[in-house]
């Protein structure tokens, strides 16, 4: 410290503060400082999901073009039937194009029929996509599914910005989009009633057969359907939080503890008559 002090240093009584560190203005500067770097960690993908809107009505009244180019509301296409909704973009190299396929494959199983039973409507949510392209995407469908006179009941649609987000967010699909015309979406698919509201999530690439038959049993409100279907609901019941139908285990075991009851009332009945039957016992 003498070294120092011969070169003139003289060392400071007290820290030397900055004249605007103990004020109010500093800290509002560091408080805001801290949320912008708290807010710019959250990545738009953080919210790549559906949000269940279980009961609440779709936007049907957002138009778009179909695959002719014809401007029409959502509206007219659901019918008095229910509907397959699939969002996402045709150009989709990932997830879109094997869902629909997968789609047409397994409602290709299912013995109810598009168009007459179901609406299958697939709506681009890349505002860049045109109805050609929307055309050509629908014929592969169509050909994929395999049945005549079923084309009315397969519809896909393009439209603008506005019209995808309105419909987007009334039945809880968030996407974010991507560098390259790409974006990052949830996989599934949205039910609708026949008149519009959202009834059901399927969640996933692949749709089995019976769990599509059910969930357009259960949209419809018994419109369609059998007998056997309305027995298969008892066992097999939907999952919000997976977007699948599972095996109702209470079920199965209440309906395994009747017939257990009844198998052994009767056993005991049956016993009771073959005792009062012997001779020894009709005194």
């Amino acid at each position: 410290m003498t070294f120092f002090r011969s070169m003139g240093y003289q060392p400071m009584s007290h820290p030397r503060r900055m004249p605007w560190a103990g004020s109010p203005c500093y800290g509002m500067l560091l408080f805001l400082f801290l949320c912008a770097s708290a807010v710019a960690q959250i990545s738009p993908l953080d919210n790549v999901s559906f949000e269940q809107k279980l009961g609440q009505p779709a936007a049907i009244d957002a138009t778009f073009a179909d695959h002719t180019g014809k401007t029409v509301a959502l509206s007219q296409l659901v019918h008095d039937r229910p509907v397959i909704l699939m969002m996402g973009f045709y150009n989709c190299p990932m997830l879109c194009d094997p869902i629909l396929k997968n789609l047409a494959s397994s409602l290709k199983r299912v013995e109810l029929s598009a168009g007459k039973d179901f609406d299958v409507i697939a709506v681009s949510i890349n505002p860049d996509e045109k109805p050609a392209l929307a055309a050509g995407k629908r014929d592969s469908l169509i050909k994929a599914y395999g049945r005549p006179g079923t084309d009315d009941g397969w519809q896909c649609l393009t439209g603008d910005l506005a019209n995808i987000e309105k419909l987007a967010t009334s039945v809880g699909y968030h996407y974010a989009p991507l560098p390259g015309g790409q974006f990052s979406h949830p996989a599934g698919l949205i039910l609708l009633t026949p008149d519009g509201k959202i009834d059901r999530y399927l969640i996933g690439m692949t749709f089995q057969g019976r769990d599509l038959r059910l969930a357009l049993v259960e949209t419809s409100a018994g419109k369609i359907g059998t007998f056997s279907d309305a027995v298969l609901l008892r066992c097999y019941h939907y999952d919000p939080a997976t977007g699948r139908y599972g095996f109702a285990i209470q079920s199965a075991l209440r309906g395994g503890g009747i017939l257990t009851a009844t198998l052994l009332f009767s056993s005991v009945v049956w016993m009771s008559y073959r005792y009062r039957q012997r001779p020894e016992n009709r005194a």
